[in-house]
């Protein structure tokens, strides 16, 4: 398995590095699962093994609501009066 993903890895590297770096993209990866299915751990492993950074949905709430943005501002009501958060 090790080999594989390393043989992976390499290819992905190589792929990239043809790319002037304006077309490059940033690789997003979903990790999803319900509560202890060891999303946690597995992103760390990424994060360890492959240069990653995890972005958690709370993370991304935090830094909204810490913004004072007008959207942090509404976020916040919403939360204080205790209703869902938007989808959108």
């Amino acid at each position: 398995d090790e080999v594989e993903e390393e043989e992976e890895l390499g290819y992905a590297e190589g792929a990239a590095e043809s790319y002037s770096t304006e077309q490059r993209k940033p690789k997003v990866i979903f990790m999803m699962g319900g509560p202890g299915s060891g999303k946690a751990l597995q992103c760390e492993r990424m994060e360890d093994r492959f240069g990653l950074r995890r972005v958690t949905l709370g993370d991304l709430l935090c830094s909204e609501l810490q913004s004072h943005s007008d959207r942090g501002r509404h976020l916040r009501d919403v939360l204080e009066r205790g209703e869902q958060l938007p989808e959108v």
